[in-house]
């Protein structure tokens, strides 16, 4: 749910503590003409075979558990969620790969434990936050760019609810793009662009959930940072700094025990710039 599934015609392996499965769907159409049988023995969720409107996702999975010295493969008929299928009434059939005519064993989503169910919700939306990161990131940069100094008396912007949706990738464009000193072409905002994107943001008054969700943003960009082998201190020193205007509540935490490792594992890389950038954050140095 979260990493979605591979191309028709290809395998994605995925591995949890104690188990690891390599899942390969069919060809587009192979389906058709190999497992018209397992379909048709399939009910969907009304209880009738096959389910008309219901797109079927077909393919095989090799399970391997580490006391088992050989893995089981099963083939398995997926009916998502489509017009004549609920949420709660998807289901996954499966029968052994090398005994197609075997009785096959089939779980829907209601049939799961409560807290199976909520695990793999909560990876569905991981995974749709992922995949919509890159575009709503490079949104924010993107309007950012467009906003032009309020008029007289203006202290918010036309269709602000849609403003605020972005406000934790507002936040972190303003944190990761450091404004020029002269305003030209192609160059990034001047201070007092940045300014009113500051103002902006604040006006929008995030709530404590997109709050959370721009901290957890910050903590990445700048733990992303502070991770490479050499650093960009004074571009990190930049970032700090902003992001104390931009999130004053920001929690340092997690930012300054990975400055302190660096420090500590005596890393060429952590000469006075480094130790200036350690300053801004906080450290005695």
């Amino acid at each position: 749910a979260e990493h979605g599934l591979p191309a028709p015609g290809t395998t994605a392996t995925r591995a949890w503590p104690g188990a690891e499965v390599d899942v390969t769907l069919d060809a587009l159409g192979a389906h058709d003409a190999l497992h018209a049988h397992d379909v048709h023995d399939t009910p969907n969720a009304q209880g009738t075979p096959g389910g008309a409107g219901t797109t079927l996702v077909t393919g095989t999975a090799a399970l391997r558990l580490p006391l088992e010295t050989e893995g089981r493969t099963v083939r398995f008929i997926w009916h998502p969620p489509g017009p004549s299928t609920s949420a709660r009434a998807s289901r996954v059939t499966v029968r052994p790969a090398t005994k197609p005519d075997a009785p096959a064993a089939s779980l829907s989503m209601a049939d799961l434990p409560l807290n199976a169910r909520q695990a793999l919700l909560l990876a569905l939306l991981h995974g749709e936050d992922r995949t919509r990161a890159p575009r709503r990131a490079a949104l924010a940069r993107q309007a950012l760019a467009l906003v032009d100094p309020w008029e007289e008396a203006q202290h918010d912007m036309a269709a602000s609810h849609l403003w605020a949706d972005l406000a934790p990738q507002l936040g972190l464009a303003l944190v990761t793009e450091a404004p020029a000193s002269n305003l030209s072409v192609g160059a990034p905002p001047s201070e007092g662009a940045w300014r009113q994107g500051l103002e902006l943001l604040r006006s929008l008054q995030p709530s404590p959930r997109q709050r959370y969700g721009l901290h957890r943003l910050i903590r990445d960009h700048l733990l992303e940072l502070l991770a490479v082998p050499a650093p960009d201190w004074a571009g990190l020193c930049g970032a700090v700094q902003r992001t104390r205007e931009v999130a004053p509540d920001f929690d340092w935490w997690a930012v300054q025990n990975r400055m302190w490792e660096r420090l500590q594992a005596n890393d060429p890389a952590a000469g006075a710039p480094a130790r200036n950038c350690a300053s801004v954050l906080g450290f005695r140095m």
